[in-house]
């Protein structure tokens, strides 16, 4: 009545088909190429957010010896 139950592509939201078993990284998809499509997405985010946290690293300088 409501559409509780009901699956749907996390990529182009359509209503993916009980018998369809496209489910990674518990994400429904209406096709393999989406789940593709999906991980790529993915995998570009996480490079680029490891590549920010290695950019915003504080560089470290090179100190006289001594005790301080």
């Amino acid at each position: 009545m409501f559409g509780f139950g009901k699956k749907y592509c996390v990529v182009c939201g359509k209503e993916v088909e009980e018998n369809k078993n496209n489910v990674r990284f518990g994400k429904n998809f209406c096709s393999e190429e989406h789940a593709e499509k999906y991980v790529a997405e993915q995998k570009k985010i996480e490079n680029l957010e490891k590549q920010m946290t290695m950019d915003n690293k504080p560089q470290r300088t090179q100190r006289g010896g001594g005790c301080c």
